[in-house]
C-alpha cells in the first residue's frame, strides 16, 4: 500500500516583475503568498516580511519605515518611505516567524528601479482626428508607486467634465487615470492639450507635464465675412472688390455670392445687399449681409432700384445751354434758351449774361430765357447757383440771319427778271 500525502498548498509568492520609483518617494510593493498547509498556523506567531538581495549571500535590504500587510491573511504587501538609490535592484521576499516558519521565496524576484525624477504622464490617444460635434474622451495616466499618496493630475484646458480613478493592475500595482470628456468644437482645432502630474517626494512636490496633443478637428466654415475694397462709400460705376473669407478645416472648397432683396436669396447680379457662403465637405456658413453704400453725385442719373444710393451734395456741375430752334434764326424772331445743370441740392438761381464789349450785362433770371433775335445780339451764357456754389456754361453765339440782306437778294432777282423780259421784247 502506497500512502500519498497531498499538499493543498505549497510555497509561492505573487509579485510584480518590476517597479519604478523616484528618489525620496514612498513605494508600496504588492505581495501575496501561500505556504504549505502544515505551516499555516505558524503565521499566527510573531512574523515579518523582510526583503533580501538576490546575491549568493543575500543581504537584508534596509528599507526605511517599512510596514507589512496582514501576514495571517497571506498579505506580504510592504510600504517603504524615502527610497534611495542603494535600495534599487532585484530582491526576494522572506517570511520570517519566531517559530519553524522561515522561508525565502526565490521562485519570484522584484526588480526595483530608482529614478532621479518621476516620469511624465501619458496621454491617450496620442493623436486625435475628429469632426466637430463628436464626443471625445482623453485619458491622462501615470503609475502610482505609492497609492496612499497618489499624484495630482491637472489638465491644461478644462474642456468638459473630468473623472478620476485609481486603477489596480493585474500585477497589483496602481495607475491613476484622469478622463477628460468634451464635445469637439472648431476652437479645439490644433490647440495644445496636455496634462501635468504633481508627484510627492517627501515634503516636496515634483511636477511633470505630458507631451502636448494637438487635435485635428474637421469643421464647417465659421466666421465667414465679407470685406469691401475700397472701404466706405463708393462712387457709382466704380469698381469694387468684395472678398469672402472663412475659417474652416478642411479649407473652403467653394464660395458663393448672393444678394438679399427683401427675403429673396439668389445669386448676385446687381444689388447693394450682399452676402457670401463658404462650403467644405463638413458643411456651410454664411456671412452677415454687407450693404454697399453707392455715392451718387446727381440724382437724375441714379435710378438703379437695386442699389442703396447716398447722394453727395455739391455745387452745380456740367452747366450747359440748349437753343430752340437749333438752326439759324431770322432777325427779330423769338428764340428760347434753356439753362440746365447737374447739382445736389438742386439749382436755386439762374442768371443770363451777355457780353457787351467786355462788360457783362444780366439779361435774365430764370432757367429759360426767351428773346428776340437781333443782329446786335452778342455771345451769351448762363450761371447756375445753389447753396454750395456756382457754375457757368460756355458762351453761346446765335446765328441770326439779317432781313435786309434777304430783301436785297429778292430785289436783285426781280430786277434781273424784268431786264430779261425787255430783251425779249426787243427781238
Amino acid at each position: 500500500t502506497v500512502h500519498v500525502h497531498l499538499l493543498l498548498h505549497s510555497f509561492s509568492v505573487a509579485l510584480p516583475d518590476e517597479m519604478e520609483v523616484w528618489r525620496g518617494s514612498c513605494l508600496t510593493i504588492p505581495c501575496s503568498f501561500t505556504v504549505q498547509d502544515q505551516y499555516r498556523d505558524n503565521l499566527k506567531g510573531q512574523c515579518a516580511a523582510v526583503w533580501e538581495t538576490t546575491d549568493y549571500y543575500p543581504k537584508t535590504v534596509a528599507f526605511t519605515r517599512a510596514t507589512n500587510g496582514n501576514l495571517t491573511q497571506n498579505n506580504c504587501t510592504t510600504t517603504v518611505h524615502d527610497i534611495t538609490e542603494q535600495q534599487a535592484g532585484k530582491v526576494f521576499v522572506r517570511v520570517q516567524c519566531d517559530n519553524a516558519l522561515k522561508w525565502t521565496f526565490k521562485d519570484k524576484s522584484l526588480n526595483i528601479k530608482v529614478k532621479e525624477a518621476p516620469p511624465a504622464p501619458a496621454l491617450a490617444p496620442p493623436t486625435l482626428s475628429v469632426t466637430e460635434g463628436q464626443s471625445v474622451s482623453l485619458q491622462c495616466s501615470t503609475r502610482v508607486p505609492c497609492p496612499s499618496v497618489p499624484p495630482a493630475l491637472t489638465w491644461s484646458s478644462v474642456l468638459g467634465p473630468i473623472e478620476e480613478t485609481l486603477q489596480q493592475q493585474q500585477d497589483g500595482t496602481f495607475v491613476k487615470v484622469s478622463t477628460l470628456n468634451f464635445t469637439a468644437a472648431p476652437s479645439h482645432h490644433d490647440r495644445d492639450i496636455s496634462c501635468s502630474a504633481a508627484y510627492n517626494r517627501g515634503s516636496d512636490s515634483v511636477p511633470q507635464v505630458s507631451a502636448p496633443l494637438r487635435p485635428s478637428v474637421k469643421c464647417r466654415p465659421t466666421n465667414t465675412r465679407v470685406t469691401v475694397s475700397p472701404s466706405g462709400p463708393v462712387a457709382e460705376h466704380t469698381d469694387v472688390t468684395l472678398t469672402c473669407s472663412s475659417e474652416a478645416n478642411p479649407a473652403v472648397e467653394l464660395y458663393g455670392w448672393y444678394k438679399d432683396d427683401g427675403g429673396a436669396h439668389a445669386f448676385i447680379v446687381n444689388s447693394s445687399f450682399i452676402y457670401c457662403e463658404a462650403l467644405n465637405d463638413v458643411g456651410t456658413d454664411r456671412s452677415a449681409v454687407t450693404q454697399l453704400l453707392i455715392n451718387c453725385r446727381f440724382r437724375a442719373k441714379c435710378s438703379s432700384s437695386n442699389l442703396f444710393i447716398s447722394f453727395v451734395e455739391d455745387r452745380p456741375r456740367n452747366t450747359r445751354v440748349t437753343v430752340q430752334p437749333q438752326t439759324s434764326v431770322r432777325e427779330h424772331s423769338h428764340v428760347s434758351l434753356t439753362c440746365s445743370s447737374d447739382a445736389s441740392p438742386a439749382v436755386q438761381h439762374y442768371r443770363w449774361y451777355k457780353d457787351d464789349g467786355g462788360a457783362l450785362t444780366v439779361i435774365g433770371n430764370s432757367a429759360v430765357l426767351t428773346m428776340n433775335a437781333s443782329k446786335d445780339t452778342t455771345a451769351v451764357f448762363c450761371e447756375a447757383q445753389n447753396d454750395l456754389g456756382t457754375d457757368n456754361s460756355t458762351f453761346i453765339q446765335l446765328d441770326v440771319q439779317c432781313m435786309c440782306l434777304y430783301f436785297l437778294v429778292i430785289v436783285q432777282k426781280q430786277c434781273q427778271f424784268k431786264s430779261d423780259l425787255m430783251l425779249l421784247n426787243d427781238i
